[in-house]
């Protein structure tokens, strides 16, 4: 499945596909305003960090975990720029108003390998904000993070607004 799809998407995006990756997320986003959907991006691509990168191997390759905790913390960031690699924290991270770092629910399909982990926030700040980015860590503060993303358009939001964030992907052990 992973070489079919490494296959499909080479050379359509501008991140580029390098042939050592063996972690692909897609992150999207649902604006919902009183029960309606008001706009929807495409899925993006993100970067893998490399401590994110390294967390997951040590994950995927280790009869125990050890002292890792599970990646299941969604955030999102107000600062507009597209993370970097080395990067351990999100800029902008937006910490109130309904848009704190959460658990996601995460489902799986053990025999391909796809997992997905979603999460609607409800903005209730009462001036408007843009989201630009997303983040998952392992922590409710601090901790690593495995995956940043900029959203490929920004989600503004205003008092009561949702916003539905969705990270699927799949996982191969190399």
């Amino acid at each position: 499945m992973f070489e079919k799809l490494k296959k499909m998407f080479s050379g359509l995006f501008s991140f580029g596909w390098r042939e050592d990756t063996d972690i692909a997320t897609m992150w999207q986003f649902e604006i919902v305003r009183n029960g309606v959907t008001v706009a929807k991006t495409k899925p993006t691509h993100n970067v893998t960090t490399d401590a994110g990168r390294n967390a997951a191997r040590a994950i995927l390759h280790q009869a125990s975990h050890g002292s890792i905790t599970g990646f299941d913390m969604l955030s999102v960031g107000s600062v507009d720029y597209t993370p970097g690699a080395g990067e351990t924290t999100l800029s902008g991270e937006v910490n109130d108003d309904g848009l704190e770092r959460v658990a996601g629910s995460y489902t799986n399909d053990v025999n391909t390998g796809e997992w997905k982990l979603e999460n609607t926030f409800t903005y209730t700040g009462a001036n408007p904000v843009t989201v630009y980015t997303g983040a998952l860590f392992n922590a409710s503060t601090a901790g690593t993070m495995l995956y940043a993303a900029k959203f490929s358009s920004s989600a503004v939001l205003a008092n009561g607004d949702q916003l539905k964030v969705t990270v699927s992907g799949s996982i191969g052990a190399a």
